[in-house]
């Protein structure tokens, strides 16, 4: 298929080139032949379910699921059991950031959880993604002025989704291991908060994907960060809403909810008791 938008984009200190072909948003169609290629093919599944198979072992994913698919590994995409099926797709490419050019010789270590055992990684709870695609697929279709732009920008988002959703689950299933225990109890912690600090989650999720106790998972934290797990997820979001904040456009509630508060007054009460300012006041300092 014929690639219709493709960018460059740093991330720490890696150089990323993500494509965007014709098939980038899809629906049910006849099965793709066994195929492979050098890049990482990323598929999100919106609606319905879609089987594939690939190196012979059948995978089905479905409604809000991510599928990654590594280099060089042959696979097809088979019938869907629904006509309204519909998936996202997009493939990427990681190199060394060296002046600005790619050094296909040398990785960087930082991501060397892409270094994939299997031959594919499978995730749920892709909707934050989904909502970026959407975004992607809007700029793509209305080409508007700037939306190139905003294209390099979504697709920034996007992908940091997607490497913080592989490394956190890489690291929970032991598939990836860091030298050193405590180093990556900590990464695993660090990437639950950043993925779900705007979503519904309690300490009993952390703990369940630690594989350990409430007791024991209060002892780390306090260890790491000096505080309760509901003291951290509270320190997240009002980090995340400062930033947001600068941006006049938005308003307060709709601030609240993008942080994860559902109740604005209680955004407002937990915004004053850790800056000593209403979200207003703070707002206002920026005039």
């Amino acid at each position: 298929m014929d690639v219709i938008y493709t960018c460059e984009v740093d991330i720490e200190d890696a150089l990323f080139k993500i494509s965007f072909d014709e098939g980038f948003y899809s629906s049910p169609s006849k099965p793709v032949l066994l195929h492979n290629h050098n890049a990482y093919e990323v598929h999100i599944i919106e609606h319905g379910e879609f089987i594939f198979d690939i190196n012979s072992m059948q995978v089905t994913v479905s409604d809000g699921d991510c599928c990654v698919i590594k280099p060089n590994t042959y696979h097809s995409k088979g019938n869907t059991k629904s006509d309204n099926a519909r998936k996202y797709c997009f493939k990427f490419e990681y190199f060394t950031n060296t002046n600005n050019s790619f050094d296909k010789s040398r990785k960087t270590n930082k991501f060397d959880f892409l270094r994939m055992s299997e031959d594919v990684f499978v995730s749920g709870n892709c909707s934050k993604s989904i909502n970026i695609l959407k975004d992607i697929k809007s700029e793509m279709d209305d080409l508007y002025i700037g939306y190139q732009t905003n294209l390099k920008n979504l697709s920034s988002l996007l992908l940091i989704d997607i490497l913080r959703g592989m490394c956190c689950k890489k690291i929970s299933d032991n598939n990836y291991k860091h030298s050193n225990l405590e180093d990556s109890r900590h990464a695993v912690i660090d990437s639950f908060f950043a993925i779900n600090y705007m979503n519904d989650v309690y300490a009993t999720d952390l703990a369940d994907l630690l594989s350990i106790s409430i007791r024991q998972l209060s002892r780390i934290m306090y260890k790491y960060y000096g505080l309760t797990f509901k003291d951290k997820l509270a320190q997240i979001r009002i980090f995340a809403a400062k930033d947001l904040l600068k941006d006049k456009k938005m308003t307060i509630s709709r601030i609240a909810e993008a942080v994860g508060y559902n109740n604005t007054k209680y955004f407002t009460d937990a915004f004053k008791k850790a800056t000593g300012e209403t979200p207003l006041q703070y707002r206002n300092n920026f005039s």
